[in-house]
């Protein structure tokens, strides 16, 4: 019978003995537990329970996200650090410190993600997403577990190829905005050139300010743009009616004539003394109302009877005195 021994890699052998050592990657030792922390890259863990083989000795994506590795191993792509690149590696999925300490990147977990150039083909990868702020592609399972350095902010500008214009897209309500998704506010939807925002009626998106501005001589009223009427301007609280003796009524959406004034031909007037509005004009007490002078300009009967009296005793001496002039001439 012919017997064929399967040679394990040293990491393997050390960790048939994990409850008291472990295999430290950086230096390919087996080492005691207790020097862990002296090594950058670590491997701990349970060879039958845990995994089935270790993580760290496993040299390209492909193999580190194959069958037998996925679910206990995760690759942490190319990348770089302060300047310096960063080989790709694979790592222990479960060791959430160790992997802080050796990836400064987002980790592909399921997919080889990273190996994606463009948006087309990293959208067509599932489990893959288009990270806008650092234009790469990047693992789509967002677990808060594996955020590190742009973590978060890939999950907040993930972007699509759309096969329809053919152009990449921010996904859900926003635009791609200076290598950002900027998500639309509240009310609104994303336009169809997903590169701003559409708002309700009488409103435009302002992209810098990142909201809806009332336009149309209209203001905001509990998220809404309402329109003023054309005898008055919009202001931020609401309308003002180019008539000073106006206001205006938001109940009714028009201007009203203050207390003590009366519409009349488009204007609000108030009646002189010795007048009082009967509906339609102020209507003089005695005499009749000049819209045009706003005053009663036909004075009561009493002064003109005194006028006429003046004016005929007035006459009346003149007769006399002529009348001397003539007789004396005689």
């Amino acid at each position: 019978m012919l017997f064929i021994r399967v040679l394990l890699h040293p990491c393997e052998d050390c960790l048939k003995s994990h409850k008291t050592h472990f295999w430290c990657a950086t230096t390919s030792e087996c080492l005691p537990l207790e020097n862990i922390s002296s090594c950058q890259n670590a491997e701990s863990h349970d060879l039958v329970l845990n995994a089935t083989q270790c993580c760290s000795h496993i040299m390209n994506e492909s193999t580190c996200l194959g069958r037998d590795a996925l679910h206990f191993c995760l690759w942490c792509p190319d990348h770089e650090v302060a300047g310096e690149l960063v080989p790709g590696k694979c790592l222990y999925k479960s060791d959430l410190a160790n992997i802080r300490k050796n990836c400064a990147t987002s980790p592909d977990i399921t997919s080889m993600c990273a190996q994606h150039a463009s948006c087309q083909s990293c959208s067509e990868d599932i489990p893959c997403t288009w990270c806008a702020t650092k234009q790469k592609c990047v693992s789509n399972f967002f677990d808060s577990d594996y955020y590190f350095d742009d973590g978060f902010a890939c999950e907040l500008n993930q972007m699509r190829f759309e096969p329809r214009t053919k152009q990449c897209i921010c996904t859900g309500n926003s635009y791609f905005d200076q290598n950002k998704c900027v998500q639309c506010p509240a009310n609104t939807t994303v336009d169809a050139s997903f590169e701003s925002c559409t708002c309700r009626q009488l409103a435009v998106y302002n992209k810098t300010t990142r909201e809806c501005v009332c336009v149309d001589n209209s203001y905001n009223k509990n998220g809404l743009c309402v329109q003023c009427p054309m005898n008055a301007y919009a202001v931020k609280q609401g309308c003002v009616c180019v008539d000073a003796n106006a206001e205006y009524d938001d109940v009714y959406g028009a201007c009203t004539c203050k207390a003590g004034f009366n519409k009349h031909n488009e204007e609000c007037v108030k009646c002189c003394k010795g007048s009082e509005w009967d509906g339609s004009v102020c209507a003089c007490a005695k005499g009749e109302w000049d819209p045009v002078e706003n005053k009663c300009t036909i004075e009561d009967l009493q002064t003109n009877h005194t006028r006429i009296g003046l004016i005929a005793v007035g006459v009346a001496a003149i007769f006399a005195v002529v009348y001397k002039i003539i007789k004396k001439t005689k």
